[in-house]
C-alpha cells in the first residue's frame, strides 16, 4: 500500500512540474503540450464527446471528456475545430468545470485548458457557437496523465449544421455507453501488462547480462500478438 502511495505522489510531481497551471500558448496551433517525452500512439482511455451530432449557429454545445481507465486526466487542452480545414473555430466558452479555465490562441479565448493538476476521471465544457459558421466541426483534445504520458489531438464525433437547435445540453448530461468504457478499460489493461513484461525483461537482462541478450525481442513482440488476440 505505501508503495502504491509512492507511486501515486511521484506521478503527481512529475504531472505538475510539466504543465501545473495549463498548457502553454505555443501549443495553440499543434496542441502539442512540448513535453519531453514524445506521445502516446496507442489506443487512448479517454472518450471525447460531444453532446449532439447537430449544431445551430448561435447555439449552445457541450464537451465530455471521460476517463475509462486507471489512468486520470492529469491535464488537457481543448479546441472546437473544424472537421475539413482543422482550423480553431472561434467559440464562445460559456462554463465549464471547475478545474478548467479560458486560454488565448490567435487573439481570442478560443482555448480551455487546465488550472492545476485535475487527477479527475472527467471533466466538461458548455461553448456557444458563433452566428455565422454551417461547417462540419468536432471538439480536439491533447489529454495527459503526466509529462511522459499523453496523447495528442483526440478527437470527437462531428456534428453539422442544422437550422434546428438541438436539445439545451445545460438541461442534461449525455452517458457515455458502458460497452464502450468497458471496452477502453481491457485497451487499458492489455497495455498496463505489457508494460510489466517489458519490465520483467529489462530484468532478467541486466541480471544475466550475455544469455539474455535479445530476449526482449524474441519474447515481447509474441506475448503482445497473444494478448492483443485476447482483445
Amino acid at each position: 500500500m505505501a508503495f502504491t502511495s509512492l507511486i501515486f505522489v511521484a506521478l503527481l510531481v512529475t504531472l505538475a512540474s510539466a504543465f501545473p497551471n495549463g498548457a502553454s500558448p505555443l501549443a495553440c496551433n499543434t496542441m502539442l503540450p512540448g513535453h519531453s517525452q514524445g506521445p502516446q500512439t496507442g489506443i487512448a482511455p479517454y472518450i471525447i464527446r460531444l453532446n449532439s451530432p447537430t449544431y445551430c449557429n448561435g447555439g449552445l454545445g457541450k464537451v465530455d471528456i471521460t476517463a475509462t481507465g486507471t489512468l486520470p486526466l492529469g491535464g488537457f487542452l481543448l479546441q472546437i475545430r473544424d472537421v475539413t480545414t482543422d482550423s480553431i473555430i472561434s467559440v464562445t466558452w460559456e462554463s465549464t468545470s471547475e478545474e478548467v479555465k479560458k486560454m488565448t490562441c490567435n487573439g481570442a479565448e478560443q482555448t480551455l485548458t487546465h488550472k492545476w493538476v485535475m487527477n479527475a476521471e472527467s471533466g466538461w465544457a458548455i461553448f456557444r457557437m458563433p452566428t455565422n459558421y454551417d461547417g462540419n466541426i468536432r471538439a480536439i483534445v491533447t489529454i495527459a496523465a503526466a509529462e511522459s504520458t499523453y496523447w495528442v489531438k483526440l478527437p470527437s464525433q462531428s456534428a453539422a449544421f442544422s437550422s434546428t437547435c438541438p436539445d439545451d445540453p445545460t438541461k442534461g448530461a449525455m452517458t457515455v455507453d458502458q460497452n464502450t468504457i468497458n471496452h477502453h478499460k481491457k485497451a487499458d489493461k492489455i497495455l498496463m501488462e505489457l508494460e510489466d513484461i517489458k519490465m520483467e525483461i529489462k530484468k532478467k537482462e541486466e541480471e544475466q547480462e550475455g544469455p539474455a541478450a535479445g530476449l526482449a525481442a524474441r519474447v515481447a513482440l509474441p506475448m503482445a500478438a497473444f494478448l492483443a488476440a485476447q482483445f
